[in-house]
C-alpha cells in the first residue's frame, strides 16, 4: 500500500511494495517513529527496493550493493535492520508530513541543527541565536535605523552621563555598551548564546503571532572572525587592544567591516543566565548571514514543532524569571504561568 499514510508493516517485511515515506539521497535525514525515537541511531537515505536487495535473501553470494546504490549510507547491515525496526515500530505505515505529530516535526528540527552544525564542520564552539519570525535577519538594533550609525556616539555618551548615578562605575568603554544593550538601548552589539535551549526559549517567549515559522541561527565564531584575519574569539573588555572608541570610532589599527565574535565579561546576572556573548557588527550594514554564510546557518521551526518546543522548555526550567533573572522577568514569568499573556 502506498498513499499518505505510507508503507505497512507486512509490506516492510515481504518487501511486497514501494513505500511512500522516501527521503533523497543528497540529504540524509532519520525516520521518527509517533514517540518521536528514531527506530534507527544512525542516518538512513534509501527507496524500500534498495532495502529489500539490501537483504540477505535476496541477494546472490557475489553481488554487491554500492554505496550510491544506497543513496549515501553504504552499510547493508544498518538498512537491513531499519527497514525490520521501522515494521515493528510503525505497524500503521511510516509518518509524512501530514501526518506527523508535534513531538516528531521537533525531532527534525533537532536533526537539522545536527546536520548544520556537521556543515559548519563541527566546530568545538557554537553559537546560537532564536527568532519568533522566520524572516528576520542577523542585524543589531542600530543598524536597523537608517542613521544608526550617525548617532551611535551621542547615544553612548548620553547613556553614560545620565546613568551615572543609577550603576556602579565602569572601569572601560565596553562594560558601558554592554550596558546600553541590556536595557535595549540600540548598539551595534547583537546577542547570541552558547546554550540551544535558551535560544529555544527566546522563540518560546517572544512569540507574537503563534502561527509564524521560527529561525534558529548557529553561528561558528571562530570562522566568523577568521573573516577579519583574526584567530580567536576576542574577549572583552580583557584584549586591551581591541578597545570600542579605537577600533569602531576611531578605525585604529583596522576598520572592521565584518561582524566580529566576543567574549563578555559576565557582569550582570542576565548574561550570566543566558550564557550571553556577542557579535560587534561591522562598517557593512548588511545581515550576518550574508555577509559571513560560509560561519553561520539556518534552521527552521515549524510551527507545528512549537507544542513541542515549549514542552522541552518547560521540561528544562526555562522561562522568563530564569533567563531575566530580576524583576522584569519574574513579572513577565507570572504573567505567563497564570494568566497566559
Amino acid at each position: 500500500m502506498t498513499g499518505e499514510i505510507g508503507t505497512s508493516a507486512a509490506q516492510l517485511l515481504t518487501g511486497a511494495a514501494e513505500p511512500a515515506y522516501v527521503c533523497p539521497p543528497a540529504e540524509p535525514a532519520r525516520a521518527v517513529g509517533p514517540d518521536g525515537v528514531a527506530p534507527l541511531a544512525g542516518p538512513f537515505c534509501v527507496s524500500e527496493q534498495a532495502a529489500r536487495r539490501s537483504s540477505p535473501s535476496s541477494r546472490g553470494a557475489g553481488s554487491q550493493l554500492s554505496e550510491k546504490t544506497l543513496g549515501g549510507c553504504g552499510d547493508v547491515a544498518s538498512l537491513t535492520k531499519w527497514r525490520f525496526d521501522a515494521a515493528i515500530r510503525y505497524p500503521s505505515g511510516m509518518p509524512t508530513n501530514a501526518t506527523k505529530s508535534p513531538r516528531q516535526h521537533w525531532v527534525d528540527f533537532l536533526d537539522s541543527v545536527e546536520r548544520a552544525r556537521e556543515e559548519l564542520g563541527s566546530p568545538n564552539v557554537v553559537w546560537y541565536r532564536g527568532h519568533s519570525d522566520a524572516t528576520w535577519k542577523l542585524l543589531p538594533t542600530l543598524v536597523r535605523f537608517a542613521n544608526g550609525y550617525d548617532l551611535e556616539q551621542e547615544a553612548f555618551f548620553e547613556f553614560k552621563r545620565a546613568g551615572a548615578r543609577l550603576f556602579a562605575k565602569r572601569d572601560n568603554d565596553w562594560e558601558i555598551l554592554f550596558d546600553m544593550q541590556h536595557y535595549w538601548i540600540p548598539t551595534r552589539l547583537l546577542d547570541w548564546t552558547e546554550s540551544l535551549g535558551v535560544a529555544i526559549a527566546f522563540i518560546a517567549f517572544t512569540q507574537y503571532q503563534g502561527d509564524e515559522d521560527s529561525v534558529l541561527y548557529i553561528l561558528d565564531p571562530t570562522a566568523l572572525n577568521r573573516r577579519s584575519g583574526l584567530n580567536e574569539i576576542k574577549r572583552v573588555p580583557d584584549d586591551i587592544e581591541f578597545g570600542y572608541r579605537r577600533i569602531y570610532w576611531e578605525k585604529k589599527p583596522f576598520a572592521p567591516r565584518y561582524p566580529i565574535a566576543a567574549l563578555p565579561t559576565m557582569q550582570s546576572e542576565r548574561l550570566f543566565a543566558q550564557r550571553g556573548v556577542f557579535t560587534i557588527h561591522g562598517d557593512d550594514p548588511s545581515p550576518v548571514e550574508a555577509l559571513c554564510p560560509d560561519a553561520v546557518k539556518r534552521v527552521v521551526l515549524k510551527r507545528a514543532a512549537k507544542p513541542a518546543a515549549r514542552e522541552f522548555v518547560e521540561y528544562a526550567n526555562l522561562n522568563e524569571y530564569t533567563i531575566y533573572p530580576d524583576i522584569v522577568g519574574m513579572a513577565g514569568h507570572i504573567r505567563r504561568k497564570l494568566f497566559h499573556i
